[in-house]
């Protein structure tokens, strides 16, 4: 079973991307604490800004990547998709998503699923 030994660490912040969604202003002043900064507001609100779903979709080039060759890793507009949570069920059947919670449960403690918020008996939460 896989741990995560490292999540208690003073060195270690964890964010999902539900708590991003929930609150992208308050996570980013989070992530400049937790790394010592002091920014001001409106440093806050411009990394917010940037770090926003719309002016990442707007300039989605910025992210595509690319290979050794200098093509691009990722179809245009293919990295930046619709900025949802659960997306994944309009991409896997409900087979090919219950196989991955089974890996999940498999490899990851008690803790980690309920960090995740997947579920621990095998049935997708609604």
């Amino acid at each position: 079973m896989v741990r995560w030994p490292h999540r208690d660490r003073d060195n270690v912040l964890m964010l999902r991307y539900e708590d991003l969604k929930a609150d992208l202003p308050g996570s980013i002043a989070r992530i400049s604490g937790f790394l010592g900064w002091s920014s001001t507001r409106d440093v806050l609100e411009r990394a917010a800004h940037y770090a926003s779903f719309g002016w990442m979709k707007a300039n989605s080039e910025r992210f595509a990547g690319r290979d050794a060759d200098g093509r691009p890793m990722f179809r245009p507009g293919g990295f930046i998709r619709k900025g949802e949570t659960g997306d994944h069920k309009t991409h896997l059947t409900p087979e090919q998503e219950a196989r991955i919670l089974r890996r999940c449960r498999h490899a990851l403690p008690p803790e980690c699923l309920d960090y995740l918020e997947l579920p621990g008996d095998g049935e997708p939460r609604a």
